[in-house]
């Protein structure tokens, strides 16, 4: 039931990319499909649940453009 996530290493400038699912910003992501995931969202996720990087991309467009835009930095 659970999916594998991994933390991508960053710089203290950038910008924390938005789960695919709860959209809150994390460093982890699902390397097969190079989407962001949260480790308590992955814990509850199928492989299959998890949308592609175009369906992701198009979800934050979407919610980007509703105002509901997630701003936080990695913070160290």
């Amino acid at each position: 039931m659970a999916i594998k996530v991994a933390i991508h290493p960053m710089t203290s400038e950038q910008p924390l990319e938005n789960c695919c699912f709860c959209r809150k910003p994390t460093p982890y992501w699902f390397d097969p499909k190079d989407v962001a995931c949260c480790p308590p969202c992955a814990a509850v996720c199928n492989s299959s649940d998890v949308p592609s990087k175009e369906v992701w991309f198009r979800r934050e467009w979407i919610a980007n453009k509703r105002g509901k835009v997630h701003t936080n930095l990695k913070s160290d």
